[in-house]
């Protein structure tokens, strides 16, 4: 490859060759009587390689030694003309753009390849589209800049509306991020699970290496962290549960003096399944968050933006907490759930309603706590999760699933879920369990051997509503019944993840219904509490 150079240089002479040298090289060679012109060239190439066109001097000086014959060739090669049209090819190279020069050089005596340039039309004639790492769907944009408009750019609350699996959180994110982007304050994220908690804090980090424009610190004050809110600094990104933070409020060395100081560096508040912040605990917790600084802004996330489904009261209240800001999706179909699902964002549901009639009447008062608003007692669901026929009735709902499903179990007690995955376990399904009562290792191990595909059944209490993402699941057992709303959104939403989020094209929901209470349709849901924001 360097042959040919290398013979150029040689025919060039010594003196020629000696302009390529830096001097402190010259210096070594003068004491050198043997060297020749080959050794000379050779020590040349070993210098600066096929990098030699690049030192500007060199590039010169090699036009200038050049031989009329083989300036004129060169010349003609790069300029497509005659070369017995021109007088003085070296004045002619010498006025060249050097990068066409260089290669053209570079091809001949090193085997490079010529980089042809682009005309100005053949840029013009190509379609160049980027897509960035953290993107938001056509359908989130309109919701996204109607939340910044009335969260960032007017300081005020809004609740974002989104269905289970549309991406409320991702669109939470670009607004954290966009705040933080411009003010160099503090932002917290409150979620009342762990999982919530370890969602939004992983799926932050996720969205400020693509959105940022700074280092930004962040703040896991949720579960056993060993972390505290004392001298925070701003430009900090706060993942906080509600337990961690009241715990923190009723400190005794907290004063309401303290506390009011830190709030008032508060600058953007989001609340995950904000349907519930009217309840005292969570009402305290906004309270001081928000109350306190000049310009504070306040962000509810949810499926079902209401609080109750039979108490008008409340869903009216929990709308003027939000001074009736509701943001949804704005789509051309009349229902969103309907676009959704049919663009492959979200799965298209079959709903199998399995009635269930033989277990234990309802008792009167229990039947009035039920239609004045209250959902299911923790003591009616245990004595449900108890009746062993109630429980073979959500085994049957399980095993009509094909094998090949991914199935996902809401069982109505710790008790009803170990029978469950017991028996199935005998029968040789691939199952694992997950309950509130299952530890911190054994939980991440059943969680994550379902992601894995190590299980395809997970039967759950308590636990997996929220903050869990596994896009296969295509079916979904409610064996827990509700009166709310919110609730039954949030489970069959496990299995809602349409083609484009990583999920499936369609999906089985199979609810199992107690004396014909509550609910069984995600359309319903998602719709219920629009009134309110009217």
């Amino acid at each position: 490859m360097s042959d040919r150079f290398i013979r150029e240089l040689e025919s060039q002479g010594i003196l020629a060759c000696c302009e390529y040298l830096p001097k402190s090289v010259l210096k070594i060679i003068k004491i050198i009587d043997s060297l020749d012109d080959h050794k000379l060239a050779a020590m040349i190439f070993t210098l600066y390689g096929t990098d030699f066109f690049h030192t500007e001097n060199n590039l010169k000086s090699f036009i200038s030694n050049l031989p009329k014959d083989k300036a004129l060739s060169l010349h003609s090669s790069i300029s497509s003309c005659d070369a017995g049209d021109c007088t003085n090819p070296w004045d002619s190279l010498n006025n060249t753009p050097a990068k066409t020069i260089i290669n053209h050089l570079n091809n001949y005596y090193f085997n490079k390849p010529v980089i042809q340039p682009h005309t100005k039309n053949e840029y013009l004639e190509k379609e160049l589209s980027v897509e960035p790492n953290y993107l938001l769907y056509p359908y989130q944009l309109s919701a996204y800049f109607e939340t910044k408009a009335l969260i960032i750019d007017q300081v005020d609350r809004a609740i974002l509306h989104i269905p289970t699996g549309g991406g409320k959180t991702r669109i939470g994110m670009h607004i954290v991020c966009e705040y933080l982007k411009n003010n160099q304050s503090i932002v917290f994220w409150i979620a009342d699970t762990k999982e919530l908690c370890d969602q939004a804090f992983d799926e932050f980090q996720r969205a400020w290496r693509f959105l940022g424009n700074r280092k930004i610190s962040m703040l896991d004050f949720y579960g056993n962290n060993p972390s505290d809110l004392t001298d925070i600094k701003n430009d900090t990104l706060v993942v906080a549960s509600v337990h961690k933070i009241n715990k923190w409020l009723n400190k005794g060395n907290n004063t309401t003096k303290d506390i009011i100081h830190f709030s008032s560096r508060i600058g953007l508040t989001v609340f995950d399944e904000a349907h519930k912040i009217l309840a005292p605990t969570y009402q305290r917790i906004v309270t001081y968050l928000t109350s306190a600084g000049t310009e504070s802004s306040l962000l509810g996330l949810s499926a079902t933006p209401g609080r109750d489904t039979f108490n008008i009261h409340k869903n009216q209240a929990f709308a003027d907490f939000f001074h009736a800001n509701k943001i949804t999706l704005t789509t051309p179909d009349s229902s969103p759930i309907a676009y959704l699902q049919s663009r492959d964002y979200l799965s298209k549901p079959t709903f199998h309603q399995i009635n269930y009639n033989e277990g234990e009447p309802i008792s009167p008062q229990e039947l009035r706590n039920l239609t004045s608003g209250m959902d299911f007692s923790s003591r009616t669901l245990k004595r449900l999760g108890e009746d062993a026929k109630r429980n073979l009735k959500i085994i049957e709902c399980i095993q009509s699933a094909e094998e090949d499903n991914s199935v996902i179990v809401f069982a109505p007690s710790v008790d009803s879920a170990t029978a469950i995955f017991a028996y199935l376990k005998l029968l040789k399904y691939k199952v694992t369990l997950v309950t509130s009562k299952s530890n911190a290792i054994n939980r991440e191990a059943s969680i994550s051997g379902y992601l894995n595909g190590e299980y395809n059944i997970i039967v759950n209490y308590g636990v997996l509503t929220t903050g869990f993402d596994a896009p296969k699941t295509n079916v979904c057992v409610i064996g827990r019944p509700t009166t709310s709303i919110s609730l039954y959104s949030q489970m069959v939403g496990r299995a809602m993840r349409g083609k484009k989020s990583g999920g499936t094209e369609t999906c089985q929901i199979y609810t199992l219904v107690d004396n014909n209470l509550g609910f069984n349709d995600a359309e319903i849901a998602f719709t219920y509490f629009d009134r309110y924001f009217d």
